[in-house]
C-alpha cells in the first residue's frame, strides 16, 4: 500500500468552470513532470477533470486508465474500467 495525498488540481471545477483550464494545466504538469515511482498510481477525481484531461465522459463509478510518457510529453488513454 502507498500513501494518500490531496492533489488540488483534482478538485472539481464544475461549479466554477473558469478554473477549468488552469486546473487542467496543473494536472497535466503534475502527471508529466513530477517524478513518480514505477507502478500504478490511482487518482480519484471528478467527471469534469477526467473529461478535461482525457476527452472521455465517464459515468459514475467508472475509471479511466492513462499511460503517461514523460519523455514524450504524452498522456494516452488505455481504456475504461466499468463498475
Amino acid at each position: 500500500m502507498g500513501n494518500e495525498e490531496i492533489t488540488p488540481p483534482l478538485n472539481s471545477f464544475f461549479s466554477n468552470p473558469s478554473r477549468g483550464e488552469k486546473q487542467t494545466n496543473q494536472l497535466r504538469k503534475f502527471l508529466l513532470e513530477e517524478t513518480h515511482q514505477d507502478g500504478v498510481i490511482v487518482m480519484v477525481s471528478h467527471q469534469v477533470n477526467i473529461t478535461a484531461i482525457s476527452d472521455i465522459f465517464p459515468r459514475s463509478g467508472e475509471g479511466v486508465v492513462l499511460h503517461i510518457e514523460q519523455n514524450k510529453n504524452k498522456i494516452e488513454v488505455l481504456g475504461i474500467i466499468f463498475p
